[in-house]
């Protein structure tokens, strides 16, 4: 959207007091999310008396989800565009300030969208989604319901976006979709996410590629193989399991049991040496007993992941898990997450402190204050282990300045239990 505005001429501006039209993008997915979204178009609406607003547009899942209810409760808000309308965004802007004689804009989601889309990421990295919907039918998610069955992007255009990105100095691609492993089954044939990995690291300005949202059920060999294999596809993978007991995954419409949980990760680590896991993992679906429980505790302790994220179970209206019997106290559900979330903080530090006193290349995301030393230069960054935004930083001293989208060498003398601490050295000291 913000590429398509820019290219129409309009300027965008960092403060909404002093924007005519104000865009809030939301999420659907949990009632949460869903929470947040209402409360941003509630502060943000104040402009409309207290700023320079007069189009207040709100887009994405919350839309698609809840059309109805926005326009009945939302007054404040001119223009709502669900998840398959966004190619509209300009049409409708021009409209609210010009009236209905404006010309409509074309009501197609064209793969050239992309292509020129505006940046708004760190410099250095950037996102690149490859599909859009999802075929799992998972019976706690209303992904599918709100975005529909999985589509995978034309090969073609995602190259040129990423060429484009690259072209706009970014070095690391994190892909991302409702589900990557399904890239390319739908127009291929069969899945192809090893394929684009493979041509994506063709573009010679893309140091890294990073896969999220990989789910386990539908790995293959062959992607398994080209991640070992590829040298710019960063050894990481995001791997969302959310459970390990065999009768909650049954009953959350997975396709996988422990036992091949288990056999999955341990061929990870042995076909990829130092791999770094990331996955989410649900407490309290309905019916989990405290035999359940145990059993993920104990997968969480065997597996040491490098990075855990645990969420409660969130009811949501129109998908299976909604009517099932069993549902569990909020108390409850966040107590189990709780003792999952410290006994990882600990698996965590632990994976850290083999690191110390060994090297790792860190992309450069900025400099930031250092308190102690205040005339000194502490900047951050990413390692291969660690995912923009969830995952840990590597904090460090450099004696020269760094740009952000750098990469350097770091020599890791400390480490925490979400990031490490160190001093960049030389190329040649790294040797």
């Amino acid at each position: 959207m913000l590429g398509l505005v820019r290219r129409e001429g309009f300027a965008i501006v960092n403060e909404p007091e002093t924007a005519d039209a104000i865009i809030v993008n939301t999420c659907g997915f949990i009632r949460a999310a869903v929470r947040e979204g209402i409360a941003a178009v509630i502060e943000l609406a104040g402009y409309k008396t207290s700023g320079a607003c007069k189009a207040l547009i709100v887009t994405g899942c919350m839309v698609t989800r809840y059309k109805d209810d926005i326009l009945a409760e939302l007054p404040e808000v001119d223009a709502i565009l669900g998840t398959r309308e966004l190619p509209r965004i300009v049409d409708v802007i021009k409209r609210i300030f010009n009236g209905p004689a404006s010309e409509p804009g074309a009501d197609e989601s064209s793969e050239d969208l992309y292509i020129n889309r505006a940046l708004s990421t760190h410099m250095g990295y950037a996102y690149l989604k490859i599909a859009e919907g999802c075929d799992n039918r998972c019976t706690y998610c209303a992904i599918p319901y709100i975005k529909g069955p999985h589509k995978s992007r034309q090969a073609d255009s995602l190259l040129a976006e990423a060429a484009n990105l690259a072209a706009q100095g970014v070095r690391e691609l994190v892909l991302v979709a409702q589900d990557t492993t399904m890239y390319g089954k739908d127009i291929y044939g069969r899945p192809s996410l090893d394929i684009l990995l493979r041509k994506l690291s063709d573009i010679p300005e893309i140091a890294w590629l990073r896969v999220m949202y990989a789910y386990p059920e539908n790995i293959t060999e062959a992607l398994i193989t080209e991640i070992a294999e590829n040298n710019k596809i960063c050894k990481y993978l995001d791997m969302p399991v959310q459970h390990a007991s065999d009768s909650v995954l049954k009953r959350m419409g997975r396709k996988s049991a422990e036992t091949e949980l288990r056999g999955l990760i341990g061929r990870l680590r042995e076909t990829i040496p130092g791999i770094a896991l990331r996955t989410t993992i649900m407490t309290g679906f309905p019916g989990e007993t405290q035999r359940d429980f145990k059993i993920l505790r104990n997968f969480v302790e065997d597996m040491r992941f490098e990075h855990l994220g645990a969420f409660t179970f969130s009811r949501e209206e129109g998908v299976p898990a909604y009517t099932m019997k069993g549902h569990l106290p909020e108390k409850l559900k966040n107590d189990r997450r709780d003792i999952l979330l410290k006994k990882q903080a600990g698996i965590s530090l632990n994976n850290n402190k083999q690191f110390v006193a060994q090297t790792l290349t860190v992309l450069t995301e900025g400099r930031v204050p250092d308190e102690e030393n205040p005339q000194g230069c502490l900047y951050c960054g990413r390692s291969y282990r660690d995912c923009p935004e969830n995952d840990g930083m590597v904090f460090f001293h450099s004696d020269e300045e760094i740009m952000s989208g750098d990469f350097v060498n770091v020599l890791i003398s400390e480490a925490g239990e979400h990031d490490l601490y160190g001093m960049r050295i030389s190329d040649e000291s790294s040797q």
